[in-house]
């Protein structure tokens, strides 16, 4: 899925305060379930089935709208309440777009997954700064080999769900929200490496509405 439609960015006269007078289609899409938001470590306990299939493939790392951008020649598959999704691309952002109970993560990585209908599910992990990932080496040594799951937290099975949009132009409300509790290491070389790339590309948090926001896999 590449971005189309009039050039927007993440500053100045396009910048995401701008988005909705930049395309018609876009103010359309813009409603009551927009992303990123602040996710509550006292939200609700919920339960939905995860599965993530992903394995080696060829892969090309380019740069598009501030943001590193993963894609991959070999499907790659996730399942979510019984829906299947394909992988259509990976990217990045720094700070973090999301927000636990207000506070950013210095990046966040966000695996976009398409249905049949068109329908999104994205899985966000969030970064921390800690030991060197290799996994986030390869990603900027441009490794023509990579398997998803690199990315993914050790622990899958908590995270917050919910429903929202693109946080990206056309900003479409058609996206169920898969967020990790757990974190991705990486050092602090590799999170200056990443800023260096994707210097401020985040959308500023958006208001959470009504929206009931889960948290799965959490105890009590």
């Amino acid at each position: 899925m590449r971005n189309t439609g009039p050039m927007w960015s993440y500053e100045g006269a396009t910048g995401p305060d701008r988005w909705a007078s930049l395309d018609p289609a876009w103010v359309a899409n813009i409603g009551d379930r927009q992303s990123p938001i602040d996710l509550p470590t006292s939200a609700p306990t919920g339960y939905a089935a995860l599965e993530v299939e992903y394995s080696s493939s060829p892969a090309s790392v380019t740069i598009d709208h501030q943001s590193l951008r993963l894609d991959f020649e070999d499907e790659q598959k996730a399942g979510l309440k019984g829906t299947e999704y394909s992988l259509d691309h990976v990217h990045m952002h720094t700070a973090s777009e999301h927000t636990v109970d207000g506070e950013f993560a210095p990046f966040e990585i966000h695996l976009v997954h398409a249905d049949a209908y068109g329908r999104f599910m994205v899985l966000g992990v969030l970064g921390m700064v800690g030991k060197e990932a290799s996994r986030i080496h390869l990603v900027l040594e441009q490794a023509q080999r990579f398997d998803p799951s690199w990315l993914l937290p050790q622990d899958q099975s908590r995270f917050w769900l919910y429903e929202g949009s693109l946080t990206t132009p056309p900003l479409s409300e058609t996206v169920t929200w898969v967020v990790f509790a757990d974190r991705l290491e990486a050092s602090d070389s590799q999170v200056s490496a990443l800023e260096a790339i994707c210097h401020g590309n985040r959308r500023p948090v958006q208001p959470t509405m009504n929206r009931r926001v889960e948290r799965v896999g959490f105890a009590g």
